[in-house]
């Protein structure tokens, strides 16, 4: 009975032998999954790696694994929870044999996302404070038409500023394109190209006729109505003082803009006036007749002739004086 016993025993050695062998292949290749109780993403897309340590000595495996996918990330600045329940279901859909993986750690793993987003509604208020600033000082109401205008765009940083890089240029109109970027202690992280056209408008003087090169302005001759300001308007007239008895450098007609360009201040003193010369010396105060010789303004200096046809140079005072400086 003992040597029936024995060579049974004899018999199953092997069959126990390769059970053991077997158990201890399946616990080297398992792999250990340690889930987090926190974690983050940068991504759309959430993979285990992120959420997991995954350990063994099964290296193909532990690819599958740090790059199996668990769904959609949040929204940048966003989180939601993960549960291990779910990641074991990940597993089975992608033919990953459960039984190979240990998985432990966390049941519930909160995951985040990095990042914020911008929207048109960040980007248009820096855009209309830009026009703004351009027409600042001037009594102009602007309209914006974008014809490019980024939705939303992710950054994946939660600290930066957004802003205007383009100078501030005076009195932007028509088409223009400005560069916008988000920065983060002062580097870029992402441009943001914009297109835009701007349209001005202001109560500008308006011509009421023809009005030819040469001839003197009176208030009559315009009207304050708004209109839209280009480029070319860039110094329309605002007010009466500033055209009323100037001289036009060139011909404006009737429904144009006028602008401080269109004027010109006209001379004190014209060539060929008589005016009286004055000469300082030494605190001797002289005067006597003389002629222009030149035209000019209030300041100019000019040529002038005395009566003993000398010619000297002048400061005009007025419209009647020159004063003669050594």
């Amino acid at each position: 009975m003992r040597r029936k016993l024995t060579l049974i025993a004899i018999s199953l050695f092997p069959v126990i032998l390769l059970a053991q062998v077997r158990a201890l292949d399946s616990q080297v290749e398992k792999v250990y999954v340690y889930l987090k109780s926190e974690a983050e993403t940068t991504t759309g897309q959430i993979l285990l790696g992120d959420v997991a340590l995954v350990s063994g000595f099964n290296e193909k495996l532990i690819r599958s694994l740090n790059h199996l996918p668990l769904g959609p990330a949040p929204m940048p600045g966003e989180s939601l929870n993960l549960a291990k329940a779910n990641i074991r279901r990940s597993m089975v859909v992608h033919g990953i044999d459960p039984v190979k993986v240990a998985l432990v750690g966390e049941n519930l793993v909160e995951v985040k996302r990095s990042g914020r987003t911008i929207t048109k509604e960040d980007i248009a208020p820096l855009v209309e404070d830009y026009v703004e600033r351009s027409w600042a000082n001037r009594q102009v109401r602007t309209e914006i038409i974008y014809s490019r205008l980024p939705k939303e765009m992710t950054v994946h940083s939660n600290n930066f500023d957004l802003r205007v890089l383009d100078p501030v240029k005076p009195g932007v109109s028509g088409s223009i394109a400005l560069s916008l970027a988000a920065l983060e202690n002062d580097r870029v992280l992402v441009r943001i190209p914009v297109s835009l056209k701007v349209r001005a408008f202001g109560n500008v003087a308006v011509m009421n006729r023809d009005v030819r090169q040469g001839e003197l302005l009176s208030p009559e001759d315009f009207s304050f109505i708004e209109r839209e300001i280009t480029r070319k308007h860039s110094n329309p007239v605002r007010t009466v003082g500033e055209a009323a008895n100037k001289k036009l450098k060139r011909t404006v007609k009737a429904g144009q803009i006028l602008t401080l360009d269109h004027l010109e201040i006209p001379p004190l003193i014209e060539r060929g006036d008589e005016v009286t010369l004055i000469v300082e010396y030494k605190g001797v105060r002289v005067s006597c007749p003389g002629k222009a010789k030149e035209k000019g303004r209030l300041g100019d200096r000019i040529m002038v002739r005395n009566l003993y046809g000398k010619n000297l140079v002048g400061e005009i005072k007025n419209a009647y004086t020159v004063l003669i400086t050594p």
